[in-house]
């Protein structure tokens, strides 16, 4: 998965940190019901990002409760719930509530009231997407728009 693949309103910033952290959780939805440890090297190789950079990802979102760890020979991370039933709005408010990403509503371009409730309305549309799609309709999504 690619930073791009979470196409995001022009008024809502959420940064590549919430990107990765849902290829990441991807990756691990795709061990849910084998029920196999992933390892952060395992998921950085996958993701070509840096070890150490994606154990810190995986240690907040083990602090969020969205990922369980296991530590020692043969550990590992494993989604903390079945894909299913992680809201991408619970991955959101973790990064938004941690300051680790930046993430805001930012409609500082919005020029007249008309606008403003457009940009507003819209907002509310996708708040509610991210509130309503799961983790596994979000792997789902990402596979088929790679086979098309």
């Amino acid at each position: 998965m690619h930073e791009s693949s979470l196409a995001l309103p022009v008024s809502l910033r959420l940064g590549k940190t919430l990107s990765k952290a849902l290829c990441i959780l991807a990756g691990l939805s795709a061990h849910w019901e084998s029920g196999v440890l992933v390892t952060a090297e395992e998921l950085a190789l996958r993701e070509e990002l840096p070890r150490p950079w994606v154990a810190r990802l995986l240690g907040h979102l083990t602090q969020c409760g969205i990922v369980r760890s296991h530590r020692g020979p043969g550990g590992g991370y494993v989604l903390a719930r079945e894909p299913e039933a992680i809201a991408l709005w619970d991955v959101v408010e973790a990064f938004r509530r941690s300051g680790l990403c930046q993430s805001e509503f930012d409609d500082s371009w919005v020029l007249s009231k008309g606008l403003q409730e457009t940009v507003e309305h819209t907002n509310s549309i996708f708040m509610d997407y991210l509130r309503r799609t799961t983790l596994e309709v979000f792997v789902a999504n990402e596979l088929s728009s790679r086979a098309a």
